[in-house]
């Protein structure tokens, strides 16, 4: 079998894709400690609506609409790539691990000394993703410029 028809053998259907994304976001939710408000603008859900979150959450799931959801959490995770290769966790280098994990939340020149969050959740419900893109853009320069 060539190489190329060996690697389609390990694609993976939408489905299972979805539940790849759904369990890896509801991951970043914890490791960043996102709020309610924050994961439903992430899942484009109403923020007042609890109920769904939660049974989103116990299933490690996403709305029967996933796309968005599906595409912020891919802008997310490329986040918290750049993020773990600017702050590399070292062993024994809490610093790194502290700075990483509170990212998000430090204001910052870029976004007119807003947080990353703050530039995130300042956008309207359907600017989510570019929002997630802008942030994620810019942690790519500075990466590359390391």
């Amino acid at each position: 079998m060539s190489a190329v028809n060996n690697s389609l053998s390990y694609n993976l259907t939408h489905e299972e894709q979805k539940n790849v994304l759904a369990k890896a976001f509801w991951a970043l939710i914890d490791l960043y400690g996102f709020k309610q408000d924050v994961v439903a603008r992430f899942l484009y859900l109403s923020p007042n609506n609890r109920q769904p979150l939660k049974e989103y959450r116990e299933d490690l799931s996403f709305p029967s609409k996933p796309l968005v959801a599906m595409q912020n959490t891919a802008q997310l995770l490329g986040i918290h790539k750049n993020l773990g290769i600017i702050f590399p966790e070292v062993s024994n280098n809490l610093d790194n691990a502290k700075l990483k994990y509170s990212w998000f939340d430090a204001p910052m020149a870029l976004y007119d000394g807003k947080s990353p969050l703050e530039f995130i959740k300042e956008g309207s419900e359907d600017e989510v993703l570019d929002r997630l893109k802008v942030v994620r853009r810019n942690l790519d320069i500075q990466r590359a410029g390391r």
